[in-house]
This record gives structure tokens, C-alpha cells and sequence, in this order.
């Protein structure tokens, strides 16, 4: 659920400190075990990359969302809401499920003996998996785009590669170990979270077993207005984002955090002065916040891309001379504009094909396009690891234009992929970003990476679309998770009902938003780039204060600015690097502690969850 996944590192560590040197053992008491079986720092940053890449797979990442979302609408559909009749039949057959047996049996439980019908599923799996691959191929296109410009010229930290990296680094053959292990200050860190979430873990088990208070709920003290408006407002502290927080430069993470509390304060004031304040498309955010933030994703990615108009030109020359310039490119620059024409053609040929706008769809997978290349900026350059954007792609053009001017079909097909990718906590192009940064550390072929990870999601996707519909037809989706099940997959047409009934017209109040928002940051840009004073960021502008991902964070990342801030103010950046591996520390104990009570959860039947 998260761009750094417990449960890789979990694994990872059990590689690292329990396989490799089962591994250097046996090759040391028996001559005949090649050395070579001990996994090098190639082969760990290549397992590692797999498992981020893929793992989302089987939860947010696709399955998630997919399967309950195409068989939902027709299952919940009644009398009452009319939906096979307002909007069913712009639904093509093999566009979702429409066999009785299969829909009713994914809800309640398949009658014993009877096998799990696969092949009602077969055409929607694969006409998706088009649409999804389409739009896998537009992300690791645009990350080998901005792969240069964010490594060697941004200099982006990218803090969720970083302890990977440092990890795979570790020589464990023979009796040699890195100095990073031998850090006193880090093993004493990691005992922190470990010790913490031991008790609280046994707390939750147990409840009169002692506990670490690590969460605030301060909704119970905003109950007057104008107070009440900036509920949920939470004080959570999470170790590894604290961790992470520290790696990251102090004007990053302090505009995310104070850009939240903005947010807050917005509301507070339109509430006291009585502002009405709508609420965004299916999201916790204001109207007015998700639609700045639409024109803000489109200024900072221009400043992206004219501040890397030298590379664009390289990879444009490239295309015409086919000739390359960087041998280790992970796509050679002469096939970059094509699988980047690719990644957009082949989602919105196939959104067309199912009776959709082509420029509808076009315009539609280029706005995912520049909101996947915000999400990754924010991943990249803050260590955000739970992140989330407060609007749909669709959702610009349903503002601009109006239900009243889509058609009814592209109004209907369109809402299936926005539901799909209503959360971004999955999203590819992050991971795939972290993994050429990786690659780039570790001197890896990124081209060799790169063919491991599309196999590594093309098993993930395989393995997905049989376990997950085993899993449900066998336990029936009413007796699983109640969100995934029954509220995902009844939004979205809760929607497309109210659309169908009453169109709307331009709505020219949130256009306005637009405006400004992408005033706003195009004003934090030329401040940032004029005054070396300034000290704020344009990331927190357009990282979603609004959210649920932020509003879980936001603590944490203020507690791990304010460590940073009285390091460096003290000892400057030589205790910076002095403390630094007490924070990856955090990090590692939370991974490692998380995975332990995961494996507990997956035996007793209820896990400790510890994380966003």
C-alpha cells in the first residue's frame, strides 16, 4: 500500500542476513559450493527491483480495484437504481464480466466442487491488460525520459533507493562486512521500532499488555466551528517515514509539511467568513484544492521539460539519426518517442474500440501521464512513500466541459479506468524510477534491468489473475474486505448515476482553480529559482495536503524536519552524516518488525498493521 513496501524489505533482509551467509558458510566448509552462489550486489539490486515492481500487483496496483470494479456494477445493480438500463448497455460484453454464474458466485460462495469460471474472465482480463500494459509502457518511457535530468542534474535524493542500495552494497563473502553494518548508532535505532511495535503488537493481541502511544486523533478537540472543518486531523508517528525525512533536503520537507497546515488554515478562514467549499470528485479534498493542483501538475511538469529541453532535443536528434548518445539509457533514445507514442495510442485505441472519444481517451491518458510523472517527483525528491493525488484524470474534462458535452459512451467507459486508478499508493513509475536510480549506483546495465522487471510484473500479472479470483470465488466477497468489495465497486456508478440524471455544464468557478493554481506554482518556481532565501518548495504545493496519505504522514515528516534542522544548525553536515545511519536504522526496524507481525497476522488470521 505504499511506495516502500514492508514486506520487500522484509525479504530483503532475510537474504542479506539469513540466505547469503547460510550461503558463504557452506561454501566455506565445502570446497566444492561455488562462491558464486553468494547473491552479488548486481543480483540483489535485481531481486529487489523485481519484488518493488510487482508487488503492488496483486493489491492497489491492479487486483484491488479491477476485478470487483467490473463485476461490481452488475451485481449491485436493482430495480431501484436502474443502472442496466441508464447505463449497462454501453458496456460491451467483453468489456466486464456478464455471465449470471460468474457474477453472482464472485460475491457468494461458489457451490462445492464447482470450478472457478476463468474463462468468463479471459477477454476483460486481457482487454484491460492492454489498456494497463499501455499505460505501464508510457510510465517506464517517461522515466527514462527524466532519468538523466532527476539523477545527474536535479540530483534528486531518491530516499527509497537509497537504503536498498546501501543494503546490496554489503560484501558478506568470506569475513568481510561493510563498515555500514558495523554502525553501533544503527543497531541501536533499529531496536527502537522493534521494541515499540513488539509491545504494541503484543497490545493488540493482549490488551492488557503495556503499549507505546504512537497516535493522536485530535478530531475529538475540533468539534466547534470553524475547527470542525479540517477534520480528520491526526498525529501519527511512524519511524520509517521519519527516516526517511531525513534524507531528504530541508526545503522539500518543510513545505510538506507546512503546505498541509496551509490547507487547514484555507479551510478555517472560508469556514469563519462562511465560503461554501464543495467537496472533490470521490475524494476527501475541497473542489477548489483538487483543481489547483490540476494546474499545478501542468506548470511544474512544463518547468520539467524545459529544464531538460537539452536531453528532449538529444532524444528528438536520436530518433531522426537513430543514433544513441548514452549506451546505458534503459530504452535507446531512438525508441523512446515511439514507445512513448505507444503508451498513448494503445490505452486510448483500445478505450475507442469500446465506444469512447479517441480524443477524449488521448487527452485523458496524457493527464495520467503528467499526474504519474508529479507522483513520482514527490516519491523521488521528498521520500514520500504513501502518496496520493486528490483528483482523476477525467475529472479535468468533466469540469471543462461538462457531462451535458461528453457522450454518454465515453461517459460510461471513461469512468471504468478512473475508478481503476482513483489511488496512486500502487502506482508504477515511482518504483521504476527508484530502480534506474539503483542501477545508475550500481553500475547495472539498465537495459538487462529493466527486460527483468517487465517479466518480474508479467509472472506478478499471471499469478494475480489466478490466485485472486480463486481466493475470492472460494471465501465469496461479501465475507472479505469491506471497502475492496462492496464500496469500490459502487462509487463509481453511484457517479456515473448522478451524471446520467443530471448532467452538468462547464463549471467555470473550479476552471478559475485551475488558473490559479497553476499561477501559484509557477510563482513558487520563479521565487525558489530568484531568492536562495526562500524556503519553500513547489512539492508541497501539489503533494495533496487535502488527502488521507498526507494527513497520516505529515507528523512524522514534521518530527524528521525538525531532527534534521537541529543536526544540521548544530554540528553542521558532519553530524548530519554522523546521524544519518541512526535514521535508516528506523527505517530497517520498522521493515524487519513489520514483517515479523505480518508473518503472525498470516497464522493467527488477524494482523498488527503499523504503517499507513
Amino acid at each position: 500500500g505504499n511506495h516502500f513496501p514492508i514486506g520487500a524489505m522484509f525479504l530483503f533482509i532475510f537474504i542479506l542476513f539469513i540466505i547469503n551467509p547460510l550461503l558463504n558458510l557452506l561454501s566455506n566448509i565445502n570446497n566444492k559450493f561455488d562462491h558464486a552462489w553468494v547473491l552479488n550486489e548486481v543480483e540483489l539490486v535485481t531481486i529487489w527491483c523485481m519484488m518493488i515492481v510487482s508487488i503492488s500487483v496483486p493489491t492497489v496496483g491492479l487486483a484491488r480495484w479491477l476485478y470487483p470494479i467490473l463485476i461490481g456494477f452488475r451485481y449491485f445493480a436493482t430495480p431501484e437504481n436502474d443502472w442496466q438500463a441508464l447505463f449497462g448497455h454501453y458496456f460491451p460484453e467483453w468489456l466486464a464480466p456478464t455471465d449470471s454464474y460468474a457474477i453472482r458466485y464472485f460475491y457468494e460462495q461458489l457451490p462445492e466442487g464447482s470450478p472457478v469460471p476463468y474463462w468468463v474472465w479471459f477477454k476483460p482480463i486481457s482487454f484491460w491488460v492492454g489498456v494497463i500494459g499501455g499505460l505501464g509502457l508510457l510510465m517506464i518511457t517517461l522515466s527514462t525520459i527524466f532519468r538523466q535530468q532527476w539523477i545527474e542534474h536535479e540530483k534528486y535524493s531518491f530516499p527509497l533507493a537509497e537504503l536498498p542500495g546501501e543494503l546490496a552494497k554489503q560484501q558478506l563473502v568470506g569475513s568481510r562486512s561493510s563498515q555500514f553494518l558495523k554502525q553501533k548508532m544503527m543497531w541501536v535505532s533499529i531496536s527502537i521500532p522493534v521494541v515499540i511495535h513488539t509491545c504494541n503488537g503484543i497490545n493488540f493481541y493482549f490488551p492488557n499488555f503495556p503499549a507505546f502511544p504512537l497516535k493522536l486523533n485530535l478530531n475529538s478537540y475540533l468539534n466547534e466551528k470553524p475547527w470542525s472543518v479540517v477534520r480528520p486531523m491526526w498525529l501519527f508517528l511512524f519511524p520509517s517515514v521519519i527516516g526517511f525525512t531525513y534524507l531528504v533536503r530541508l526545503d522539500v520537507s518543510l513545505s510538506i509539511w507546512f503546505f498541509f497546515l496551509f490547507y487547514r488554515l484555507q479551510l478555517v478562514t472560508a469556514s469563519t467568513l462562511g465560503i461554501p467549499m464543495e467537496q472533490s470528485m470521490g475524494y476527501v479534498s475541497k473542489a477548489y484544492a483538487s483543481h489547483m493542483e490540476m494546474g499545478g501538475y501542468v506548470v511544474a511538469v512544463t518547468y520539467f521539460l524545459w529544464t531538460g529541453r537539452r536531453y528532449l532535443f538529444e532524444i528528438l536528434w536520436s530518433f531522426f539519426s537513430r543514433t544513441r548518445s548514452d549506451p546505458n539509457q534503459p530504452i535507446a533514445e531512438p525508441w523512446v518517442l515511439p514507445c512513448l507514442a505507444i503508451g498513448v495510442l494503445l490505452p486510448s485505441l483500445l478505450l475507442y474500440s469500446a465506444g469512447a472519444s479517441l480524443l477524449l481517451s488521448m487527452g485523458v491518458i496524457i493527464l495520467m501521464g503528467i499526474a504519474s510523472i508529479i507522483l513520482t517527483y514527490i516519491v523521488v525528491a521528498g521520500g514520500v512513500i504513501h502518496i496520493n493525488s486528490s483528483f482523476r484524470a477525467f475529472d479535468f474534462y468533466h469540469t471543462a466541459l461538462g457531462s451535458s458535452k461528453i457522450s454518454p459512451n465515453s461517459l460510461a467507459v471513461l469512468s471504468i479506468p478512473s475508478a481503476i486508478f482513483r489511488t496512486k499508493r500502487g502506482l508504477l513509475m515511482p518504483h521504476v524510477s527508484n530502480a534506474f536510480k539503483m542501477a545508475t549506483a550500481s553500475n547495472i546495465k539498465s537495459q538487462q534491468l529493466l527486460t527483468t522487471m517487465i517479466l518480474s510484473i508479467t509472472l506478478a500479472v499471471i499469478l494475480t489473475s489466478f490466485f485472486f479470483l480463486k481466493l475470492v470465488y472460494q471465501h465469496e466477497a461479501l465475507n472479505l474486505q469491506y471497502w475492496t468489495f462492496m464500496t469500490a465497486p459502487i462509487v463509481p456508478f453511484h457517479w456515473l448515476e448522478t451524471q446520467f440524471q443530471t448532467p452538468t455544464k462547464t463549471n467555470w468557478v473550479d476552471l478559475s482553480f485551475v488558473i490559479a493554481g497553476a499561477i501559484g506554482t509557477g510563482w513558487l518556481y520563479w521565487m525558489r529559482n530568484q531568492f536562495v532565501w526562500w524556503p519553500f518548495h513547489p512539492i508541497g504545493f501539489i503533494a495533496s495536503p487535502g488527502e488521507f496519505a498526507l494527513n497520516n504522514i505529515w507528523f512524522s515528516i514534521f518530527v524528521g524536519w525538525v531532527l534534521k534542522k537541529i543536526l544540521l544548525g548544530t554540528g553542521g553536515l558532519k553530524s548530519f552524516q554522523k546521524a544519518k545511519p541512526f535514521f535508516i536504522g528506523l527505517v530497517l526496524g520498522d521493515c524487519f518488525i513489520g514483517g515479523v507481525w505480518a508473518i503472525v497476522g498470516l497464522v493467527v488470521g488477524e494482523g498488527y498493521t503499523m504503517l499507513p
